[in-house]
Formats: structure tokens, C-alpha cells, sequence
């Protein structure tokens, strides 16, 4: 039972306070299936006669519109009968929509740049404040004809770069 469930659920899921006050169902009906199991199984820990815990969870919801929303939920029951059946629980939900497609974008952005690195037909090297190389790409890898253990942590200059230029004479390290 939740007593009061705010005004602003509807807006943020499309499902009407008086819809979920005394029964959770149009709310299970709404989550994304991949995500059902793991919330089903949270609420459960949390709701067991023996105390359980604090409900946790992130997971989508279908909105009444059609589009999905992500929520972090977070509650606990806080009445329960003699035999230790919840009869209130207390909890928020908010949603954390931007925070997920945030998150997707970086994991995208850091995918492509990894795919860029490894498969350009460049050197790309990485060194650490030191100048001791921290990364090689592939590329890097087959031309020199060494392996990274040959090159990591040493300097660059000196390993793969002349200590001294050759048009210049100029001390490189």
C-alpha cells in the first residue's frame, strides 16, 4: 500500500497516482522486459517477511505515450502485519533519463575512438609525463616489428625516436 504517491508520477511515467496506490501491477506491466527480472527479484529481497532490505533499482518503464523512461527507485518497507506482510512501504522514483543517454553517448564516443586508434594505419603513441610510452595501436605494433613488452614504460626517445636529430643535431632528450 502507498497512501500517496505524488502528482508528478503521471508526468514522469504516464500512470495516474490512484492506478498504483494499492497494487504495483500497471507499473510491472510497464517495465522493459530486459530489466523485469532483476526488479521482480529486488522487490522481492526487499518485501520478504523476514525484514528484508532496501529496494533498489534503475530500470525503464514504458510510458502511457510510448516512449521508455529510466528511473532509479529507491524504498523500503516501513509497516508490516504480525506475520511480517508489508502493509506500507515508502520510497521515490526519479527519473534519470538524461543521465542514461548521457552515459550511451560516451560509451559510443569512447568506442569509436577506440575503434579509430586501433585500426588507423598511423603511429599512435601515448606517453606518460615521464615520456616512456604507455600505449602503442596496432599500426605502431607492426611497423616497429616489436612487441609492446619490448616498448612499454620505456622512453620514446631513445627506443623508437633518434636521441639526436638528424637534420638538426638537436638533442632530443
Amino acid at each position: 500500500c502507498m497512501p500517496y504517491v505524488s502528482p508528478r508520477f503521471e508526468e514522469i511515467c504516464g500512470i495516474t497516482p490512484e492506478a498504483v496506490r494499492d497494487d504495483i501491477g500497471p507499473v510491472l506491466t510497464r517495465i522493459h522486459p530486459d530489466d523485469l527480472p532483476d526488479f521482480q527479484n529486488r522487490l522481492q529481497l526487499a518485501t520478504r517477511a523476514d525484514g528484508g532490505s532496501v529496494f533498489e533499482a534503475e530500470y525503464r518503464l514504458r510510458h502511457s505515450d510510448g516512449h521508455w523512461v529510466w528511473l532509479h527507485t529507491i524504498g523500503s518497507v516501513v509497516e508490516r502485519l504480525a506475520d511480517g506482510s508489508p502493509t506500507l512501504a515508502v520510497g521515490a522514483s526519479t527519473n534519470i533519463t538524461r543521465r542514461k543517454l548521457a552515459e550511451e553517448a560516451i560509451r559510443l564516443s569512447e568506442a569509436n575512438y577506440r575503434e579509430l586508434v586501433t585500426q588507423a594505419n598511423v603511429i599512435i603513441l601515448r606517453l606518460a609525463p615521464d615520456g616512456s610510452i604507455d600505449y602503442l595501436n596496432p599500426f605502431a605494433e607492426r611497423l616497429l616489428d616489436q612487441e609492446p613488452s619490448q616498448l612499454l614504460g620505456r622512453q620514446a626517445v631513445g627506443s623508437i625516436v633518434p636521441p639526436v636529430e638528424s637534420s638538426s643535431g638537436r638533442d632530443l632528450q
